[in-house]
């Protein structure tokens, strides 16, 4: 059989369509008619006619353009499905890679605003608590009362119910930062929107003391109602505590007085208004005590023959009838020589403590009232002070003016007084005046 001189393709598994004289491109649109010329051509050419059955040869010829456009057809659709197989490949690893890359994405952009929101947070707390902590000018005082076993942080809740910080937290906060001051019981006075600071520098100097003033010539009852002003305190409270048998002081052990009236001296005193009235008339007595000594009263001594509790009583009422400090070594002497005259003393300061009538006029029932203490009915000293005396009437009882002067009055117009030896005197000496003064 004779062979064809042209190869039309050669499909190869290995290395897919491989094209020779010509691209497969260019043999797929070759007519039909065109087919059947050439393969009548070749078949003329090998004695086979147009009208001629087909031989073998030019079937296998046939075959052969066949297969090849097959193969063609086949080598395109395995490059159409490989090319559609790479596609969803890879498209599903962008997929799977998109897929995968949000949740990161998400956690990453949450971790921010987090981020954003604490700082917000912080920045804000941290503004707050450094204008807490600076305070602000322009506040009011305000008394806080730290009671006995009180703690910072029941401070630091006072102190933020009072508007003296803003919060209890921050303060808490700023007494962590820095050195916390021991808290004593007692009175702070503060100011709203204080400086944290200035705060912990009041608690550090400890609580203030409360200015407590006893005037000369108090009564028992007078100093009560003051101490009574105190926090805490109250003037029955205070009467109740000053008895006698609580205390000790040497200047009434032998006299064993009714009350403590007279024994309290008079003075300026610094307290913790948190004290006991306990504690308040033991710094009182302490004080007597503490003066009576300086000015030579020894509590066992006797002085123009009487005790040193009696001396006690006639200061209480040298105090009281003395307009000035100078006239009272006169009075002192008057009272001692109405004693040694067995004459009643005829003070109107006693009937004033009896009665209790210490402004108006002393009428003529007051005068007989039959008061222990009312000098004009009773002979010698009462049986207690009437007030409390200062060092200066202690020691005119205990160093009286010299003089024989049983009669003193003061007149109308003078600061001081006339001191009499005889009631007829003193009336001329009234009369002089124009009256009593």
């Amino acid at each position: 059989m004779k062979s064809h001189n042209t190869e039309v393709m050669t499909v190869n598994p290995d290395e897919g369509v491989e094209s020779h004289d010509e691209t497969i491109s260019n043999a797929l649109p070759v007519s039909t008619d065109r087919a059947e010329i050439e393969i009548s051509q070749d078949a003329q050419a090998d004695g086979v006619g147009i009208g001629d059955p087909i031989t073998s040869e030019s079937e296998e010829a046939r075959g052969l353009v066949v297969q090849g456009t097959d193969a063609v057809a086949s080598a395109h659709r395995g490059s159409d499905d490989l090319n559609a197989a790479s596609a969803s490949t890879f498209g599903g690893i962008e997929q799977h890679r998109r897929a995968s890359a949000t949740p990161g994405r998400w956690l990453a952009r949450g971790l921010i605003v987090v981020v954003l929101i604490v700082a917000v947070v912080v920045s804000i707390l941290g503004l707050r608590f450094y204008n807490d902590a600076s305070g602000s000018s322009g506040g009011k005082e305000v008394t806080v009362f730290v009671q006995p076993g009180s703690t910072l942080s029941d401070l630091a809740n006072v102190l933020a119910s009072r508007a003296v910080v803003g919060s209890a937290f921050d303060f808490k906060l700023y007494l962590h930062l820095h050195h916390a001051p021991i808290l004593e019981p007692g009175i702070y006075y503060l100011v709203t929107h204080e400086a944290f600071s200035k705060i912990i520098a009041s608690v550090a100097h400890g609580p203030v003391s409360v200015r407590l003033t006893v005037l000369p010539g108090s009564t028992l009852t007078t100093i009560a109602a003051q101490v009574a002003r105190l926090h805490g305190h109250s003037a029955q409270a205070f009467l109740a505590a000053a008895q006698p048998s609580a205390f000790y002081s040497p200047y009434f052990v032998n006299a064993r007085p009714r009350n403590l009236e007279g024994l309290l001296y008079p003075d300026t005193y610094f307290i913790d208004p948190l004290e006991s009235d306990h504690q308040i008339i033991k710094t009182m007595l302490d004080r007597l005590a503490q003066i009576a000594s300086s000015v030579g009263l020894r509590p066992t001594g006797s002085y123009h023959g009487l005790s040193a509790y009696q001396i006690l009583i006639g200061a209480s009422i040298v105090q009281r009838e003395a307009n000035l400090p100078s006239d009272m070594a006169k009075v002192a002497r008057v009272i001692l020589n109405r004693l040694a005259a067995g004459m009643p003393l005829q003070m109107d300061s006693t009937v004033r403590y009896a009665t209790g009538n210490y402004s108006g006029p002393i009428t003529t029932t007051q005068l007989g009232s039959t008061s222990p203490y009312n000098t004009y009915v009773h002979l010698g000293l009462p049986p207690t002070p009437i007030s409390a005396p200062s060092a200066t009437a202690i020691s005119a009882m205990l160093h009286p003016a010299n003089g024989s002067w049983l009669y003193f009055v003061a007149l109308r117009g003078h600061a001081r007084e006339v001191f009499s030896d005889t009631y007829a005197q003193q009336e001329a000496a009234i009369a002089a005046a124009g009256g009593l003064g």
